[in-house]
């Protein structure tokens, strides 16, 4: 994963944590980080056709 993938999943994850804040008009986004986290780290996980995948997943993406 190059630099430019990992700065857009970065700029998703934060605009999705301060829109969500703002539609359940919550002062700030940092309580929601986390749980937004996990439900799109469970979905990605759900997502996959099965343990296969997610294994050849974390075997070819470069670590940071």
């Amino acid at each position: 994963m190059g630099f430019g993938v990992g700065m857009k999943i970065s700029i998703f994850y934060y605009v999705l944590a301060l829109a969500t804040a703002q539609w359940l008009t919550i002062s700030q986004h940092q309580p929601l980080v986390f749980s937004l986290g996990l439900t799109l780290w469970l979905c990605s996980i759900w997502s996959a056709n099965d343990l296969m995948d997610i294994a050849h997943f974390v075997e070819t993406a470069g670590s940071f």
